[in-house]
């Protein structure tokens, strides 16, 4: 009995620290009906039935029975708040992992926006400047050697343009530079 004693004690320290109280209610009924019964069992009219057949024994059989159902309740309605504590956490868990696998999957749509969108952007700088470069070489190859293209960023397609805009400078240097004619004294023979 003094190991009962104590798993009661334990169960009502740890509902004293649940800050709604309805554990501990049930802790306290059910202490108040252990020392019931532990006082009834300390009775004259119980010891005089535990000590061999009497005309009380009746009695004391109806109020074991009275009294270990009162337990019996007691527990169960114990039982009852653990298992919907239970289910409140798991309801409630369920619902923080809804919320999340939510959130994950906007963060995962809106990052698929972003990076569909900077890729469309830089897709579309880097054909605009290849489509110029082209536009500039189709010109220089057509022979018009006045044409240049507007480089602009700091990347390859930047180095690119400015190369392209020195081999075009360099062609039409080339083109207007006219080496002196040998004179007819300086024949090679």
């Amino acid at each position: 009995m003094p190991q009962v004693q104590r798993e009661i004690d334990q169960m009502h320290a740890l509902a004293a620290s649940d800050p709604s109280g309805g554990d501990l209610l049930l802790t306290e009924r059910l202490q108040t009906d252990w020392q019931r019964f532990l006082t009834y069992t300390q009775s004259q009219t119980f010891l005089a039935a535990a000590s061999g057949p009497s005309r009380t024994d009746t009695t004391v059989s109806d109020r074991l029975e009275s009294l270990s159902q009162s337990v019996k309740s007691t527990v169960g309605a114990i039982d009852a708040a653990e298992v919907q504590q239970a289910n409140t956490a798991r309801n409630e868990a369920q619902s923080t992992y809804s919320r999340s696998l939510f959130l994950l999957r906007i963060f995962v749509v809106v990052g698929l926006l972003a990076g569909a969108t900077a890729a469309l952007w830089l897709t579309r700088d880097v054909v605009r400047r290849v489509r110029a470069y082209s536009t500039l070489a189709a010109r220089v190859a057509a022979g018009d050697l006045e044409t240049r293209t507007d480089p602009r960023g700091h990347d390859e397609l930047t180095a690119l343009g400015e190369t392209l805009n020195m081999m075009v400078t360099q062609r039409a240097s080339a083109r207007d530079y006219q080496p002196p004619r040998p004179s007819s004294r300086t024949r090679c023979r």
